[in-house]
């Protein structure tokens, strides 16, 4: 009977670490810092010119289940092509 209880004891010990340790925050490697750091000293001219070439277009796929709610849906889409014209 002890032994059963040690041992669900000591799973359980070992259950939480692992949920604590799945839950902490990750640290970054130790070259990480060093990379950071270039880039930030470096001008970010990349980020900010345009692309050569033209990106592929996206298609989204909208799958509902509910008709009551289509046509509030067909009209955010409308909108959104308004603004965002392929």
């Amino acid at each position: 009977m002890k032994k059963g209880r040690t041992l669900a004891t000591i799973l359980a010990l070992l259950m939480t670490i692992m949920m604590l340790a799945a839950c902490a925050p990750q640290t970054p490697a130790a070259t990480e810092p060093a990379a950071e750091a270039t880039a930030a000293a470096e001008p970010a001219t990349e980020a900010t010119e345009a692309p050569a070439e033209e990106a592929a277009p996206v298609t989204i796929t909208y799958f509902n289940t509910s008709a009551e709610v289509n046509s509030m849906f067909e009209a955010m889409f409308a909108k959104y092509h308004e603004l965002n014209p392929t």
